[in-house]
């Protein structure tokens, strides 16, 4: 280790310029512009990426999707098939009335998600059941 250079940059960071460069990068005009961005992406329905949780199962007759969804009804969630992509979207709602959150982790508001499932599934025939937060879709392959 070069214990020169970093002395050097040890005596930048004490420098009043350093406080100037740091007050530069963090000024009002940067956080307006991110506030900007932030509106600019309206399309962004599900601010959680991998929302909801899937897992995908297969056996040498059949796939099964399972989707975990906490809060929603059957009624909240639409699926459709487009060649073998499954395509999911819905609301769930998990409020809790008059109270204060101090903490908060479970998701919910609207939702949409895809996944690629092998090609055979496209033309499969499947059966869906919605059972205490869980979809299931089968595929009969």
């Amino acid at each position: 280790m070069n214990h020169g250079k970093f002395k050097k940059w040890a005596e930048t960071l004490q420098e009043e310029n350093h406080t100037k460069f740091w007050e530069k990068i963090f000024d009002d005009d940067h956080e307006e512009q991110n506030d900007t961005e932030a509106d600019a992406s309206p399309q962004i329905v599900n601010e959680y990426r991998d929302y909801p949780l899937i897992d995908v199962y297969e056996w040498a007759n059949q796939l099964l999707v399972v989707i975990e969804i906490p809060g929603a009804k059957r009624t909240d969630v639409e699926l459709t098939m487009h060649e073998n992509t499954l395509h999911i979207s819905g609301s769930s709602l998990l409020t809790v009335k008059d109270a204060n959150v101090l903490h908060k982790e479970r998701r919910e508001g609207t939702f949409q998600r895809s996944i690629i499932l092998p090609p055979a599934v496209g033309e499969a025939p499947c059966h869906a059941s919605f059972k205490d937060g869980l979809l299931h879709v089968k595929f009969d392959l």
